[in-house]
């Protein structure tokens, strides 16, 4: 039967009568095929899997109000049920096929399931709720249908909407190839005799060499073998083959591709120096007008984009349609993988009409039976081996189509070594039926399988979002609904101390900075509204974004509008949407919120600025990414070779010498020396200045402004007047001595988050409003950046044509010793004029007329946002507290635009000291030397204390959830710092999961002596410290290790314990944190009636076990107490505020215990015995968030406060 034979079964099938008849018995699940890949197409085109019933009675059947049922698995568990609400007929003796492809809403026969391919129970019940019908089939293949003949039920050849052929139980063998093996040849005459066998006795083979499947009927395509095969005599031979036997069904297909480097011009250009990709595909399926993927076609939808090349218009390839194919992937001459497949258009510009060959995202699915959903090859990509893929993508060059092809692969490779998620490319010569495609880039995909095959997830634990301009915020995965609500929050207090602890528990800030700085770096302008993806494993919440389409970048098209493609482009500013380029991707708020907002934060400001400045040292620099270029050119420079040329070929086809490449060189060594401009024009800094940190040691790391640095030496920028911290971080065997510096430095006397007391009115203030003393209580409170139309501390006013011309600020700072700076500087930046005055005393004023000035005084002229610095007299300064004071004035009383902010600083000496954490501010270019030594390096004295492989209620941890633990105790007299340790459950694998190092290395991962600290065992590093790199088990006996890296890398055991099955949210712990290890809660059925009585064991997470409960000092309540009870709303902690106390009320005579727990999750303090309005002295604890638990015998209660 031919393929269009075929294809008029779609009418056939889909003729049905929706007319209301009253329903009668006799309908019969008669044939399914769930693993339909090539047999029906359903009426939108696509191939799905499908359930034909059968009316066996003499009336005809109205199917409104039944119901199908799909049982799955040993246990019969109920997948689904799906009741059809319509009115669906199936006449007397006649078929009704209804498709299960997801697809309710498209019409009656849609159902919103699949059938599950491994086998179950499919059962129908009728309107009545009585089972009309039940079938029970096998696990599926694909080509097969499974299907009643009489009494008999099994395998068949499907038969649609027809007479189901004969049941049988046997499949012929595969057919394959004997003597010449599929692959890549230099020509034909190195290939021997092509011939098939098959194993099973008396089959008879058929083939075909256009890529059509075999089919005995179709004698136009379809050759019976009967010896060697002959191979085209010009171009490339693709051949498909198939065993038949009578008493059999037919085998599956073999498939397999002769690819000759004359047959083009790859024998000209070096040969097969790629792998290579054939796609052998059923002709129409890629090239009919009716149903092909690759072309204009009649069935088409209009795209997405206006490309001005077709997409926009009705066309097939902007349907989403999957085809079968098989699959090759060719390396070194030989087939690494030959698989059946499907494939898909995708892309959006570069599926055009004027793109002959477009991008196909490739994917393996259950549809293709015992395949399964990977693909069987692991090994694609070099930087990324042994991985498995449920899809990959065949990329035409995007955007880059017409030029070289390689250009995204070139930038995103730059990201090696960067925790950023990132396709990996590899270079292929692409082939469809034998024709050559040119040069393709194979990448990973950038949907949920690219998440399963680097993280392990699957779909249904993910939610995957994508941002492009045309459709906004979709999910592609899960729902869109935590990613609203970041974007929310991100646009919330963002003065706030602890706006970045909120921010990462939705995001991962770090890799969000990378991945923001490397689109900014290489001017992708096809961004950030546009081309965005982000994925999140729901149970952490912490979204991820992933880089993909980058075309743009490199200086693909012109400088000027709408394109951009500038290296001099401040991109910062485009990507916050405050520049004056604007296009598609930018001109939107919506687009560039999320980065705007955070940018309203000092502390991801500082994080921004910090990392952009490491990335440029270590990742962007022109001696990095040359190197990078070149290998990339080197590599697809034959395959390019082949894809330009023609019969008349020369030199012009060579890869290196191209305009594109030279551009290329040319934007990345222009790029990376504007940067640190546009950083310091965009958050008004000081002058670049060199800085160089190094140490007398190799190993030493360094956290520069809380960031991680991985190296002993940095060499690059930094700005004068923005404050540096640098912590040593000693190598192994090493403690810190002391710093050298190579110039003097500034210390922050009043930083920019500092509070100033502000009058700001339509009358004037008080005359001496300046005045040493003057008693400003009165006046509002705010920090930061002061003004208007939105700061940090925003001006309010009445009447926006009559605003007041002045403002006025007070506040102080502390010296010590006036005598220790050389000089006191303030930095200023104001709009439009300012007085300053110190102790009483005006010292500078700018853009002001001179002599007296009052309230209504305006500036002289207009200034925008200028900052600049003015030295304080030391005549002026005092030991002591020292009073500023100052008035800023408009030019107009209408003006758009106020600013205010002030930062103080005092010049010293070039003495580093020996504190480890060195704190300034640069004055200059700056040379600074670590010294450590030696010290003997001791096995810390740690135990594993506790475990619990069953949590999902007691432990809180810092992003919300509720995740495994093992709980470690220090019972050594030194602080240990936990990260950098080992933990397994592999005892032959020690080194499994490392416990990663505290980004602000002296908080979350130092276990203080006696104190006991929690890790989480929830495979996810990502989310920082204290997160392990895999999962424990509690469904059998398993052993944890912990262990140490001496300073010769050798690994030693601290502890191991060997822990039992325990029951749910119950824990296996150290009886009075001895050596006697025992399960540690009970259920509830155990412990009734007892309030942590005599006879209940309960759960100590985050202190030192017992086995009793003498008080209530404990993370979870004992099995009868229920968390958060229903008067949890009566007990409130206050103020949220704390200056050094705060208080409980609504404990009404109660008592709690109150543990107070940091930000990330460390117990900082106890108190056993807590009572309404007693002080809960916080006082010796630093600023920040933190969680108060409160615990009585009658609710558990958490309260959030921040310490000022």
């Amino acid at each position: 039967m031919s393929f269009f034979s075929r294809l008029r079964r779609v009418a056939f099938c889909l003729c049905a009568s929706f007319a209301f008849y009253s329903a009668d018995a006799g309908v019969v699940i008669n044939e399914i095929m769930p693993c339909n890949v090539s047999t029906l197409l359903n009426d939108y085109y696509n191939y799905t899997g499908w359930l034909e019933l059968y009316n066996s009675g003499e009336a005809d059947v109205n199917l409104k109000g039944y119901e199908f049922r799909n049982i799955t698995g040993s246990k019969n568990k109920l997948k689904w049920a799906w009741k059809i609400e319509d009115s669906v007929v199936v006449k007397a003796g006649k078929y009704k096929v209804i498709f299960f492809d997801e697809e309710e809403g498209k019409s009656k026969t849609h159902a919103p399931y699949k059938i599950d391919s491994d086998g179950g129970t499919l059962v129908l019940l009728d309107n009545k709720g009585n089972e009309a019908h039940a079938l029970i089939y096998k696990a599926q293949e694909s080509g097969y249908s499974f299907g009643l003949n009489g009494s008999d039920k099994n395998y068949m050849l499907p038969t649609p909407g027809e007479k189901n052929s004969g049941c049988y139980s046997n499949f012929c063998a595969l057919p394959k190839f004997n003597g010449a093996a599929p692959g890549t040849y230099n020509s034909k005459s190195e290939v021997g005799a092509v011939t098939l066998y098959c194993v099973t006795r008396d089959a008879r083979i058929y083939y075909t060499l256009d890529g059509s499947e075999p089919d005995i009927n179709d004698t136009l395509n379809t050759f019976l073998y009967s010896g060697e095969i002959k191979l085209n005599e010009e171009g490339n031979t693709v051949i498909r083959a198939r065993s038949y036997r009578d008493d059999a069904l037919p085998s599956k297909i073999v498939t397999g591709s002769f690819i000759f480097a004359d047959e083009g011009f790859h024998g000209k250009c070096g040969g097969f120096t790629v792998p290579v990709v054939s796609i052998v595909a059923e002709p129409d399926h890629f090239y009919s007008d009716q149903i092909g993927i690759y072309v204009k076609g009649e069935n088409g939808i209009e795209g997405k984009g206006d490309c001005g090349n077709g997409v926009d218009k009705k066309r097939n390839y902007n349907q989403d349609w999957k085809r079968p194919v098989n699959f090759e992937f060719i390396e070194n001459g030989n087939v690494k993988v030959s698989q059946s497949l499907e494939a898909a258009v995708m892309g959006g510009c570069s599926r055009g009409d004027n793109r002959k060959w477009k991008s196909l995202k490739i994917t393996a699915s259950k549809k293709q039976g015992s395949g399964g959903n990977l693909i069987g090859y692991k090994d694609f990509f070099g930087d990324k081996s042994n991985m498995e893929f449920k899809a990959v993508q065949l990329r035409n060059g995007g955007n880059d189509y017409d030029g070289i092809r390689i250009r995204d692969g070139v930038m995103q490779a730059i990201l090696d070594g960067m925790d950023v998620d990132r396709q990996a490319y590899r270079p292929v010569a692409f082939y469809i039926n034998g024709e050559y495609g040119g040069l393709f880039g194979l990448r990973e995909r950038t949907n949920k399988d690219y998440v399963y095959s680097n993280y392990g997830y699957e779909e249904e634990d993910l939610d995957v979002i994508e941002i492009t301009a045309k459709d906004g915020v979709t999910a592609s995965t899960g729902t869109v609904d935590y990613f609203n609500e970041m974007i929310r929050v991100a646009g919330e207090n963002q003065s706030d101390a602890g706006y970045m602890a909120k921010m990462s528990k939705y995001m991962d800030v770090d890799e969000y900075v990378d991945y923001m700085t490397f689109e900014q770096y290489i001017v992708n302008t096809d961004w950030p509204g546009n081309n965005i993806k982000v994925w999140r494993e729901r149970n952490h919440g912490v979204f991820r974004w992933l880089v993909y389409d980058t075309d743009f970048g490199f200086g693909l098209y012109q400088s000027y509008g709408p394109n951009y493609c500038d290296p001099n482009m401040n991109t910062i500013k485009f990507s916050s949407g405050e520049s004056e380029q604007k296009n598609w991707a930018n001109e939107e708020e919506w687009q560039c919120e999320l980065f705007k907002n955070l940018l309203g934060n000092k502390d991801f400001q500082k994080k921004f600025i910090t990392r952009n400045l490491f990335n440029l040292k270590k990742f962007y620099c022109y001696d990095r990414v040359k190197p990078i270029i070149d290998s990339m050119v080197a590599l697809a420079s034959d395959e390019y070779c082949a894809m330009k040329s023609d019969e008349y070929y020369d030199a012009s086809g060579k890869l290196e010498t191209s305009d594109e490449v030279k551009g290329l060189y040319s934007f990345a060594e222009k790029r990376s020396k504007v940067i640190p401009e546009h950083i310091k024009e965009y958050f008004k800094l000081g002058e670049v200045v060199d800085l160089t940190i190094s140490s007398n040691v190799d190993g030493a790391r360094y956290l520069i402004n809380g960031e991680l640095y991985d190296s002993s030496s940095y060499k690059g920028l930094y700005y004068a007047d923005l404050d540096l911290s640098v912590a040593p971080i000693p190598p192994k065997g090493y403690e810190f001595d002391s710093w050298s510096l190579s110039a003097s430095i500034s210390e922050s006397l009043l930083s920019d988050s500092a509070t100033w007391a502000y009058y700001y009115d339509s009358l004037p203030p008080a005359s001496d409003w300046n005045s040493v003393g003057f008693d400003d209580s009165e006046w509002s409170r705010g920090r930061g950046k002061f003004g208007y139309p939105a700061y940090d501390t925003e001006l309010k006013y009445e009447d926006e044509e009559n605003k007041p011309m002045t403002a006025y600020f007070r506040t102080s700072f502390n010296l010590k010793d006036t005598s220790a700076y050389a000089a006191v500087k303030a930095k200023i930046a104001y709009d439009d004029g300012y007085v300053i005055y110190v102790n009483g005393k005006e010292i500078a004023r700018k853009n002001m007329p001179e002599g007296d000035i009052d309230f209504s005084t305006p500036a002289l002229e207009y200034v925008n946002d200028v900052s600049e610095s003015v030295e304080f007299p030391s005549s002026c300064l005092k030991n002591g507290v020292n009073e500023i004071a100052v008035e800023v004035h408009q030019n107009v009383k209408t003006s758009s635009d106020f600013v205010f902010s002030m930062t103080v600083a005092g010049v010293t000496n070039k003495d580093g000291g020996s504190k480890g954490v060195f704190s300034a501010i640069l004055t200059g270019p700056m040379e600074m030397k670590a010294k450590f030594v030696k010290v003997d390096c001791v096995k810390p004295n740690l135990v594993i204390n506790e475990i619990c492989s069953s949590n999902d209620s007691i432990a809180d941890d810092f992003y919300g959830f509720k995740p495994d633990w093992i709980e470690i105790v220090n019972r050594g007299d030194e602080p240990v710092n936990l990260a950098g340790l080992y933990l397994t459950d592999k005892a032959g694998n020690l080194r499994k999961s490392m416990i990663p190092y505290d980004k602000y290395f002296d908080s979350a991962s130092v276990i203080q002596p006696g104190e006991a600290k929690v890790v989480w065992a929830d495979n996810a590093e990502y989310l920082g410290p204290l997160h392990l790199g895999f999962k424990i088990s509690n469904e059998s006996v398993s052993t944890l290790f912990l262990s140490w890296e001496d300073e010769e890398s050798e690994l030693h055991v601290i502890d191991s314990v060997t822990y039992d099955v325990h029951p749910k949210n119950g824990s296996y712990g150290r009886i009075r944190d001895g050596e006697e290890w025992s399960v540690m809660y009970v259920d509830r059925q155990q412990a009734e009636g007892s309030i942590c009585g005599d006879s209940a064991y309960y759960t100590t997470y985050r202190q030192l076990n017992s086995s009793k409960a003498p008080d209530f000092i404990s993370m979870a309540l004992c099995s009868d107490v229920e968390p958060f009870a229903a008067n949890d709303d009566a007990i409130v902690a206050y103020p949220k505020l704390v200056d050094e106390c705060v208080f409980v009320s609504g404990l009404d005579g109660e008592t709690a215990a109150c543990t107070v727990f940091s930000s990330m999750g460390a117990v900082v303090g106890n108190w056993a015995c807590v009572r309404d309005g007693e002080c809960i002295n916080l006082a010796d604890l630093p600023s920040g968030t933190y969680i108060l638990r409160l615990i009585s015998k009658k609710m558990t209660k958490n309260e959030k406060i921040l310490k000022k």
